[in-house]
Formats: structure tokens, sequence, C-alpha cells
């Protein structure tokens, strides 16, 4: 169902028929007609001009329910100028790697991918790049495993090295009244912090 709506969308808006019969653009008919707000009945017809026009072994893909319509949209919008004719090239060992994959752990690697063959710019980390996952578990320890970019990296990693610098002086304080070992190092302090 998502495959045909999309696909006479596409066949809608290549026509012109919205704008013929109705005076308004596809994506405006669209939320009028409707009901669909504005952002959304943009990011459909975006979708289905790029399957029709650029990628139609994505569009027969979706027909196909070898990918869903989440897939189908990622692969539209990750289908620039810059890298256009690669994400053509390319489309069915894209298509493939959804095979049996989590769509978030494929989304990764297909961005991951085209930041590769985008040879001006690649990875623009955004905020929804950061991932933080902390647990403590039974014994009081917390792992923590995360990643951040761009300004948010950059405003933990001061925070965490100030923080670094006040535990070290407090050692160096503490060892100078106690006459003991001087010997935590670097990441003791990062984490003492």
């Amino acid at each position: 169902l998502d495959a045909f709506r999309l696909a006479l969308l596409g066949e809608l808006d290549a026509r012109g028929e919205p704008l013929r019969r109705t005076g308004l653009r596809t994506n405006a008919w669209l939320g009028h007609r409707f009901g669909a707000p504005r952002a959304r009945a943009g990011r459909e017809v975006a979708v289905a001009r790029k399957l029709r026009a650029v990628l139609p072994r994505v569009a027969a893909a979706l027909a196909e329910g070898r990918i869903t319509e989440d897939h189908a949209a990622l692969l539209t919008r990750l289908t620039t100028p810059r890298v256009e004719s690669t994400m053509v090239a390319l489309q069915d060992q894209l298509i493939d790697l959804a095979d049996g994959v989590r769509f978030e752990r494929w989304a990764a690697d297909v961005r991951a991918l085209v930041d590769l063959a985008d040879a001006e710019g690649g990875h623009r980390p955004t905020p929804e790049d950061n991932r933080l996952r902390m647990v403590v578990d039974g014994n009081g320890v917390l792992p923590l495993d995360g990643r951040l970019v761009g300004e948010d990296a950059a405003v933990v990693a001061q925070h965490l090295h100030r923080a670094a610098d006040r535990a070290f002086r407090r050692h160096v304080r503490d060892h100078q009244l106690t006459d003991g070992e001087l010997g935590a190092a670097r990441t003791n302090h990062l984490a003492a912090g």
C-alpha cells in the first residue's frame, strides 16, 4: 500500500494534476485534501518524486515488500546531487544490505557508505548522533558506553577535564597533608571528577 500510494503520488506530481485541477502544488494539495500536516506532506512528495525519477529499483523493492517505506525514505533523503550517481548505481546493493538487519543498524551502515561516497563533505554530525548508555550493575559499577558529537562533545569534554583538574589538585593537596603516594593516573582523576 505504501508503494502504491507513493507511486500514485509521484505520478500525479509528475503530471502536474494537483496544480492543474486545484491550483495547489502537490504537497499543498495532499495536505488540504487529506488533512496531512504540511511537513509530512512535503516529505511524502519528495520521497515520491525521487523514487519515480531517480531510484526506480528502490521503488520496486518497496512494492515487492523487500524494504519498508522508512528504508525508501532514508535512501531518497540521502540521494543528494553530490552522491546521486553513486546512489543510483548502488540501489540494489543498498537494498540487499537491509535483508534481515534491524532498520537502525542498516541506516547507520548506509549513512556511513554515503559519507564515504561524498567527496565534498561526508558526515556532518548532528545531535541525533549522540548516544549514551549507562546502567549501574549490582556491584555499584557504572559502565558508560557512549558517543557525543559536535558541540555536545566539546562541552562534555571540557567539563570532564575541569573536573579531572579539580580532582588532581585535591589529590595533590591530600598527598601534601598525609605524605602519601602521588600515583593516581589522569584517567583516575577524570573518573573521580
